[in-house]
């Protein structure tokens, strides 16, 4: 386990403009032929401003950026001024990306944490998704830091492992190890659970209502297609969750205080479509 500090660039921006949306309604009924669904589509737009303080970016090639942006958030409140007596017992990198290069990432940043503090202002529809962006910055600014980092690297089957901790949270990210065969044990496992009940459940009630063996082996059929979606669905969230390592998607952690507001809401109705779906006929099985 090797204690270091790596350097960062942490930028300011003020951010002011508009984000559009796209909002959906939907609304279903049916009578004694058809299921209907209607679906309205709206403009949603949002104008105001809202302000950075010391998103952080790396600024060595040597880290991972993924990784170091997983183990934030960063308090620069408890930031001190450098001393090189700090270092004692740690290893520390100067800078080898400039701020200029490290300034792109940090735009996508304030774009995307301007984007969901609008988002959160939006509400009352059933879906809604980004469809433009009019962004400006203002009063952009770069401070140079280092911040204290834990790193362990080791190996598991000929494969290197990296995984750091924020010195300062403690909090941990690094992509554990997945075992194929044990990935592969659990999705059948979940596989016949899901078969078992689903396609027992299914096959029980077509045999039961009058049907025939072979509508048993349906209803098993069917289960074992949803035991497929259900088992991997499953396995995917378990595999998720071993990786952590991941960009960090906006800046809400480095929102300045009481520097959001909106000063701008528009909904403009666009259109609407409704889809009709014939009903199964009741008296044929």
């Amino acid at each position: 386990i090797k204690p270091l500090y790596v350097p960062f660039w942490l930028f300011d921006a003020d951010v002011n403009g508009i984000v559009e949306f796209k909002g959906e309604t939907t609304r279903r009924w049916s009578d004694a032929h058809y299921d209907y669904k209607e679906t309205k589509v709206y403009s949603i737009l949002r104008g105001g401003n809202i302000a950075f303080d010391h998103v952080p970016v790396d600024g060595s090639k040597k880290m991972e950026d993924e990784l170091m942006e997983s183990i934030e958030p960063y308090d620069f409140s408890e930031a001190v001024e450098f001393n090189a007596a700090y270092l004692a017992g740690y290893a520390a990198d100067r800078y080898d990306v400039d701020k200029e290069v490290t300034f792109d990432r940090a735009t996508v940043r304030f774009k995307d944490g301007t984007v969901q503090a609008f988002r959160r202002d939006v509400s009352g529809y059933d879906n809604v998704t980004v469809t433009n962006t009019n962004l400006q910055f203002a009063n952009t600014n770069a401070a140079y830091a280092l911040y204290p980092i834990w790193i362990l690297n080791t190996k598991w089957k000929d494969k290197s492992f990296r995984f750091a901790v924020n010195g300062q949270t403690g909090k941990i990210a690094g992509n554990l190890p997945i075992s194929k065969a044990k990935a592969t044990g659990f999705w059948f496992l979940f596989f016949f659970i899901f078969t078992a009940v689903i396609g027992g459940i299914i096959g029980g009630l077509l045999l039961g209502n009058g049907g025939e063996i072979k509508e048993f082996f349906i209803g098993l059929a069917i289960g074992a297609v949803m035991g497929i979606l259900f088992a991997t669905i499953i396995l995917l969230a378990m595999i998720r969750k071993n990786k952590n390592v991941r960009f960090q998607y906006g800046a809400a952690s480095y929102v300045r205080d009481n520097s959001f507001g909106i000063n701008y809401r528009k909904s403009i109705y666009l259109y609407s479509r409704t889809s009709r779906t014939a009903r199964a006929n009741t008296n044929n099985r």
